[in-house]
């Protein structure tokens, strides 16, 4: 449903899924789903890994990008 409400059609792989390996996440159905979209999909080595990369995920975007004025994609970048 959010892929759908985005409404891009082919993300091309610029776009990157990542999970743990919990089995709605690894599923041939939910699999087939993102690899349609041409979205990227990782999954950590270990499920512990998962805590260091939601907090990357977390500093990145309270600790930089809450706090910028992005106005353009290459701003962003």
């Amino acid at each position: 449903m959010a892929l759908s409400l985005r409404g891009i059609d082919h993300y091309h792989h610029s776009f990157i899924h990542h999970a743990d390996k919990g089995a709605q996440y690894v599923s041939d159905i939910y699999t087939d789903i993102l690899e349609g979209y041409g979205i990227q999909i990782i999954f950590c080595a270990a499920v512990y890994e998962n805590t260091h990369m939601e907090r990357l995920n977390h500093t990145i975007k309270d600790q930089y990008l809450n706090r910028m004025e992005i106005k353009s994609v290459s701003r962003l970048k």
